[in-house]
């Protein structure tokens, strides 16, 4: 006989900016400006327009809606950056109602292209310890360049992998840290 619980799953993306790989090494202290406008040290000022340092907003959390799980509970839920549909495989089924891919906004220098960072994985849990990872993070972007008013809308979105510690059923929630800088 198979068992079906409900499952529910939503990440909510993290708006501040964790300092580039670069910064964190040291090796590049004002990635967050554009080349040209990163200065020698000197802590001079740079008001221009085109030395605006790059900002993230999100504007909507990622959340792969309710499944039912059946069996052993080990199954994927792909959500689409472009779309935001879901393709569910495994043993889990889709309930219906509503799933999100995410939105990003980037404001920065006009016309400056940008770098998206995210993580390979984060991991998911529930209120009784049971756990799925969110993997192969992608978004919309294609050319990752700011629009002439230092503007750039995205989408992001992942794949839901569960594992048999889902089939305690119940919402899941992550965290996951999106990085932008200048190249």
């Amino acid at each position: 006989m198979a068992r079906a619980l409900g499952f529910s799953a939503a990440i909510a993306a993290l708006c501040m900016l964790p300092p580039s790989t670069l910064e964190a090494q040291g090796l590049c202290p004002k990635c967050h400006l554009p080349p040209g406008c990163r200065g020698k040290g000197n802590q001079k000022k740079f008001d221009k327009p085109q030395c605006r340092p790059l900002l993230l907003t999100i504007e909507q959390p990622i959340d792969f809606g309710k499944v039912i799980v059946i069996g052993n509970g080990i199954g994927q839920v792909r959500l689409d950056p472009a779309s935001g549909m879901t393709t569910v495989t495994g043993n889990l089924r889709d309930m219906g109602g509503w799933s999100f891919h995410g939105r990003a906004l980037v404001t920065g220098a006009p016309g400056q292209a940008f770098v998206v960072d995210m993580p390979r994985m984060i991991t998911m849990s529930n209120a009784t310890g049971g756990t799925s990872q969110v993997v192969n993070f992608t978004t919309d972007l294609g050319n990752a360049v700011l629009d002439s008013n230092g503007r750039r809308e995205f989408n992001f979105a992942g794949t839901l992998s569960t594992n048999s510690s889902v089939v305690t059923g119940g919402t899941f929630r992550g965290q996951l840290l999106i990085s932008v800088s200048y190249p």
